[in-house]
């Protein structure tokens, strides 16, 4: 999440180095704090830092623009209204942050988690496909399952599926030769 890549980068670039007091980075059920030695710096307030038009003042200008050269930091002083951007494409994650004691601690979790389903099974692979598959296999029996699902523009686990469907039908049709078998055998142990 880019978010959390964010705040990490935040903890390194602005914490306070004279503090011997470590980053910390606490990782729970339902959310993930991460605790900054330093309170903001150049004046800063947490309020400033909740609008998206703040002037950001940077403690460590070298660690700053070494990652600005490194291409971790896209541009000075954005970070925060990349976080909240993100954090909004998730209605059910909180981001928070205020300054505690000597550091800054900001946090990010989540009442309910945002699930994606998936189908459990994958689709049978059309009778078209089946027949390309065998015309390609037909023409360079040693192609890989890579190749076969480039070719006909599947997943290779498209391209797996399809496999185990002919060597079904192909039980009873001989006169598939032994490519098919050869490779039907080589994508079951290829998983």
């Amino acid at each position: 999440m880019t978010a959390l890549r964010e705040l990490l980068l935040n903890a390194v670039v602005h914490r306070d180095y004279t503090s011997p007091t470590d980053i910390q980075i606490k990782i729970f059920d339902n959310a993930m704090t991460f605790f900054n030695p330093g309170r903001l710096y150049g004046g800063m307030t947490v309020s400033q830092l909740q609008t998206d038009t703040y002037q950001s003042s940077t403690r460590n200008k070298l660690i700053a623009e070494a990652f600005y050269l490194t291409r971790d930091i896209e541009k000075y002083g954005s970070g925060y209204i990349r976080i909240r951007r993100e954090i909004a494409e998730y209605p059910t994650m909180c981001f928070d942050y205020t300054e505690s004691g000597d550091g800054f601690l900001a946090s990010v979790s989540y009442q309910e988690q945002k699930t994606v389903t998936t189908p459990k099974t994958t689709p049978k692979t059309t009778p078209k496909k089946r027949e390309q598959l065998i015309e390609l296999i037909g023409q360079n029996n040693r192609i890989t399952r890579d190749e076969l699902a480039q070719n006909l523009e599947i997943s290779i686990n498209g391209g797996q599926t399809a496999y185990f469907e002919i060597e079904e039908r192909g039980r009873s049709n001989k006169s598939w030769g032994p490519q098919v078998w050869r490779l039907a055998r080589q994508l079951s142990f290829e998983r």
